[in-house]
């Protein structure tokens, strides 16, 4: 009958993850042992080499649309509903960014084979998720827009911000209003015609703004 482990795959890739963010790819085998308080030859029991051990402690969370965007029936035009998937967005970015950033720093890096085969979800469900949310947001005789640019669009803004944040560009994290203006902007550009009613084409074009 084999011995029990002393300690478990979670708790050491916990302590791995923490020494890592710390200190960056660098990091020594022999420091994550210590935290884990563990030999490091049992780190290599586990993991044959430093760079599987680092890629196995860094992956990012994984990324969970049910649980970010909202879901059950909403109103079309629901503009605040979009705010709150933003901010949820955000929240798990502000989550991962200190794992990618030491992950993409590493020199065996490889995102598609990081992302498609050792990420436990992959983004892509994530970005899906998005335009099923901003298709149901049209009223149904809408002019179609590019749903898949304007969800990549959403993603790729809470990313920067996330990564702004993080690395302190503005000295604090950007505020929660502004972060909605963002959204709103962009909520604007995927069409105010065409989301909701808040407006149509030749009102616009009256005003002289298009």
């Amino acid at each position: 009958m084999p011995r029990p482990r002393r300690i478990d795959d979670a708790t050491l890739l916990n302590a791995a993850r923490e020494v890592f963010v710390e200190k960056g790819p660098g990091a020594t085998s022999r420091e994550v042992a210590a935290r884990a308080g563990v030999s490091e030859g049992l780190l290599f029991q586990r993991y044959k080499t430093k760079a599987d051990l680092f890629f196995a402690a860094m992956a990012p969370p994984p990324v969970d649309p049910s649980a970010i965007l909202p879901s059950g029936d909403l109103a079309i035009g629901d503009r605040g509903a979009f705010e709150e998937a933003a901010l949820q967005i955000l929240a798990y970015f502000h989550e991962a960014m200190p794992l990618l950033l030491p992950l993409v720093t590493h020199p065996s890096f490889d995102p598609e084979r990081f992302f498609d085969r050792e990420a436990p979800s992959s983004l892509q469900s994530w970005i899906d998720a998005l335009v099923v949310f901003i298709d149901a947001q049209r009223s149904l005789d809408a002019p179609a827009t590019d749903s898949r640019g304007a969800a990549s669009l959403l993603a790729s803004a809470m990313f920067g911000v996330a990564l702004i944040d993080t690395i302190g560009v503005h000295g604090e994290p950007l505020s929660e209003e502004a972060v909605r203006a963002m959204v709103r902007a962009l909520w604007d550009g995927i069409g105010r015609d065409e989301i909701g009613g808040e407006g149509n084409a030749s009102d616009a074009s009256d005003a002289g703004v298009r």
